[in-house]
């Protein structure tokens, strides 16, 4: 058995030779490159039973000899794959699963229902050029440019892609590696492994799926407090990663942008969640370039939230529709140039350089110390987020936009928290205590992009001071918008503020 520890990059195939220029000026004692020609093929069942027990089963062809690997996954998430890796030299094109070492993989595989339905999926066919670079005398890396395609049944997929594979010593090199290359190559984290990949060919999606809602894993009491962490944290950046893609690829749909903000929001809470067990001072070199793509990304949600909340509802009466035309086409121009500005901002290596960063705060290890247990860890961070918001909800009226701006932050706080905890609680409890809470934070939400749309109108009477009879309009809207929110925040703190916490 060995533990396979690697990162992967997606590299246009246009810039393969210029990685390969860049090795030869930067790493001119590299060993290689080694040509390798890999034909995978990769097995499951029917119903993806390997697949749902984070297992991945292959043959492979190197040269005259076939390799059956068993993969079962271990730390694996937003560009980072780490595995545990069982190898067996077989006799031929066929799965020999009676050289597996016992234990509950080998029974789960060779159990009459699983072996009995074991099939090839798809395959890879894949040209490997290898080097072996020594950064520290204890440390080796192995540097692999594939470039190939993902086969199932008529279905095809180009795959170019860099991995980096920790061969021994400290993973941090890995990382200032994969920013050496990010900083004069135009490349993106691979948050999907081949298998992955395969998998979504075989089941027929040509653009990878964009999910629409945060991931949710499950935690055990059991789990140390810093392993909980990096288990969030990677689902919650391989969210991130998977909805910035949406942005670029899918640029139609709306949901996307939306969902990054998210994303970024939820990394944030979770830092403040497990304040004891995370490394503050990398998480403070971040925060430049975090708070920069937020901005980025909010540009453009706020202008998709004036456009669909506010723009839209009032156009379907017919009286308004012809004097607020002269309003959606200078806020879609606006919308147009700012969304640009995204898309640059995320295939920037500025974008790539964070994403890497904060892969790195999340996976590699913080000096020896004692952190509490998972439960202690929740009840507390719980405990702190809760008296900050109940310090100034009591009375919502007599807060400043601003005031009504920061609570709206720490509410956010507090739920993402406690979603990040839920799998530890009573389940009813959690959904009891999140009903009103979630109806407060959409309130101020709702309050807060009224507050967004003034300053965009004041934006607009300052391009084009003719347009103040349909900005008008718009304000009569939004003091009506206003004022129900307000009415709702009041009626969904009362009912919160006496609900029982679910911890």
């Amino acid at each position: 058995m060995t533990i396979e520890i690697e990162l992967k990059l997606q590299l246009p195939k246009a810039q393969n030779r210029r990685f390969k220029q860049w090795l030869k000026t930067n790493l001119p004692h590299a060993e290689g490159p080694a040509l390798e020609h890999q034909v995978s093929i990769y097995y499951d069942t029917q119903a993806l039973d390997l697949a749902h027990q984070g297992m991945g089963l292959r043959l492979r062809r190197q040269g005259n000899h076939w390799i059956q690997t068993l993969k079962l996954r271990q730390l694996a998430g937003a560009g980072l794959h780490q595995h545990q890796e069982f190898d067996t030299l077989v006799s031929g094109q066929t799965l020999e699963l009676n050289h597996l070492d016992p234990g509950p993989a080998s029974d789960f595989l060779c159990s009459p229902a699983i072996h009995g339905a074991l099939k090839p999926l798809f395959q890879t066919d894949i040209k490997r050029n290898t080097w072996m670079v020594t950064r520290e005398p204890d440390t080796r890396i192995e540097i692999a440019l594939d470039s190939g395609y993902i086969i199932s049944g008529t279905r095809s997929q180009p795959i170019n892609e860099i991995e980096l594979e920790l061969i021994q010593g400290d993973l941090q090199a890995v990382y200032d590696l994969g920013e050496q290359l990010a900083q004069h190559l135009r490349m993106a984290l691979q948050h999907r492994n081949k298998a992955e990949q395969g998998y979504l060919l075989y089941v027929g999606h040509v653009k990878q799926p964009v999910p629409t809602h945060p991931p949710e894993p499950l935690l055990s009491p059991l789990t140390e407090s810093r392993q909980a962490m990096q288990t969030i944290a990677l689902a919650n950046l391989q969210y991130l990663q998977d909805q910035l893609s949406g942005v670029l690829t899918m640029p139609e749909l709306l949901e996307p942008v939306h969902q990054a903000h998210v994303a970024l929001r939820r990394l944030r809470s979770l830092r403040k969640a497990f304040s004891k067990v995370v490394g503050h001072e990398r998480w403070n070199a971040l925060l430049p370039d975090l708070q920069w793509l937020m901005e980025k990304i909010g540009q453009v949600r706020d202008l998709d939230v004036f456009l669909e909340e506010i723009l839209y509802p009032m156009e379907q009466i017919p009286a308004f529709k012809s004097p607020l035309a002269p309003i959606r086409q200078l806020v879609n121009e606006q919308r147009h140039q700012r969304f640009e500005e995204l898309d640059w901002a995320i295939s920037s290596a500025r974008t790539t350089i964070l994403l890497l960063r904060l892969l790195a705060w999340i996976t590699l290890p913080l000096p020896q110390q004692t952190s509490p247990s998972l439960e202690r860890l929740a009840h507390q961070a719980l405990e702190r987020t809760q008296k900050k918001v109940h310090r100034s909800i009591h009375d919502l009226s007599l807060l400043s936009a601003e005031q009504r701006h920061t609570l709206r932050k720490d509410l956010k706080t507090l739920r993402y928290s406690v979603e990040f905890f839920a799998s530890l609680f009573k389940q009813h409890s959690v959904k009891r205590y999140l009903q009103p809470m979630q109806a407060l934070q959409t309130s101020l939400g709702s309050l807060n992009d009224s507050r967004s749309a003034k300053n965009l109108i004041d934006l607009l009477l300052q391009q084009q001071p003719e347009l103040s009879s349909a900005t008008d309009l718009i304000l009569g809207w939004i003091a009506h918008k206003e004022s129900q929110a307000n009415q709702q925040a009041e009626a969904a703190t009362y009912l919160w503020i006496k609900t029982k916490p679910c911890w």
